[in-house]
């Protein structure tokens, strides 16, 4: 069954998009190259976009990429690197929603609900939101919650998405409930290697159904290429090795507006892909598997910038 579901969100991925290109630096990797689609549009004026835009530090570079209408986007290819990740992310989103359909039999997602962890700009939150899903999002970052609620209004989905400000180190079940679906993408390797156990026993405690992981292991040329240090154990059970996500003696200002590091750690756990399974089975899922297509990293990055779905 798993494998006709990866079979039918890669084709339909590559019909929209087209096989991802090869690399031009095979010792690196890069990001596919993709031509963004979107499959929502906005509602608000020209004006209202522009003026709303103003708000939101534009001298920060976006990390999802939006197309709000007139001509007006996130992100543009001019800005190449920021360009790359977000149209990256937003491959994830997509094949993640396109999996979630085929997984479930259904069109839509009318009637479930979703809890997006470090929902950043909440790129993921509006694909789901498209299809009818209401959806939570949770966010450290001040400027990302502002950014997050302006673009739910951007496409009228601001009914459906709720955003909160607040550490997901310290959000639980007790505090906002469980949903159908989680989503925990892109933060488990900017969490120290006492926030991995707990936030992958949060995790799993607040879903339902199905959940989403991305994140980066400590596997192939990582290590290397990152100049990791370690191994260390989390928890004491868990190996894996540690990456400097600000300077030593960093100000907390400093740290925060390092939008795309750790919210306050100096140093994130990449676990071992070994370690990462073996914990998402203790934490409560009943299985993991591996998305190998649609991946928004061509390889070797994504030998070790991995997608995982869980099931309870």
């Amino acid at each position: 069954m798993l494998q006709k579901i990866f079979k039918k969100a890669a084709s339909k991925h590559n019909a929209k998009t087209g096989t991802p290109g090869k690399s031009t630096n095979p010792s690196k990797g890069t990001v596919a190259l993709r031509q963004p689609t979107q499959k929502y549009t906005g509602v608000l004026s020209q004006h209202e976009i522009q003026s709303e835009l103003k708000k939101l530090e534009p001298s920060t570079p976006w990390a999802h990429y939006y197309d709000f209408g007139h001509n007006l986007k996130s992100v543009n290819p001019s800005d190449a690197v920021f360009f790359k990740k977000a149209t990256g992310l937003k491959t994830i989103g997509e094949g993640i929603v396109d999996f979630t359909k085929s997984f479930l039999g259904r069109d839509n997602l009318n009637g479930l609900s979703v809890l997006d962890l470090a929902c950043g700009e909440a790129g993921h939150s509006i694909e789901f939101a498209n299809l009818g899903a209401t959806v939570m999002g949770v966010e450290g970052r001040d400027l990302y919650v502002k950014r997050s609620t302006f673009a739910a209004k951007a496409f009228g989905f601001d009914e459906r998405c709720k955003f909160l400000q607040s550490d997901v180190r310290t959000v639980g079940k007790k505090d906002i409930g469980s949903f159908d679906i989680t989503l925990l993408l892109g933060i488990l390797h900017h969490l120290g290697e006492n926030d991995f156990w707990p936030m992958l026993q949060n995790f799993a405690d607040m879903t339902d159904r199905l959940g989403f992981i991305y994140t980066h292991v400590s596997e192939f040329d990582s290590v290397t290429n990152h100049r990791l240090k370690g191994p260390v154990m989390a928890d004491g059970r868990f190996e894996g090795y540690l990456f400097q996500e600000h300077r030593e003696g960093a100000t907390e200002k400093e740290r925060l507006n390092q939008v795309r590091a750790s919210l306050d750690n100096t140093y994130s756990f990449w676990a071992r892909e070994e370690s990462l399974l073996r914990a998402l089975k203790e934490a409560g899922f009943s299985a993991v598997f591996k998305v190998l297509a649609p991946h928004p990293f061509e390889y070797p990055l994504s030998q070790y910038r991995v997608l995982y779905g869980c099931l309870k």
